[in-house]
């Protein structure tokens, strides 16, 4: 079984999605539901840019999913923080 790793640069592009979101201001959500559907509607956004053949905005679309799911992940560790 070969070892998975992700690439340095699409680590590095996720990162400065994930900052500019914060940047942005839309990191406060009461509830996950927020969050989840902000990645609805990035997906469809994506869906979308396929059927336009826009396959740029397509990549664009998929680093904001994955910068979003990061969010959500570090807000449920940050809820559900157990006595480490």
């Amino acid at each position: 079984m070969t070892d998975y790793k992700i690439s340095t640069e699409l680590l590095a592009e996720i990162t400065a999605e994930r900052q500019r979101q914060i940047d942005k201001g839309t990191d406060d959500y009461p509830a996950q539901g927020g969050r989840c559907k902000d990645i609805i509607w990035a997906a469809t956004r994506a869906k979308n840019c396929v059927v336009m053949n826009s396959l740029d905005a397509y990549r664009r679309r998929m680093k904001q999913i994955a910068a979003l799911a990061i969010a959500a992940c570090e807000n449920y560790d940050r809820l559900n923080k157990t006595g480490e």
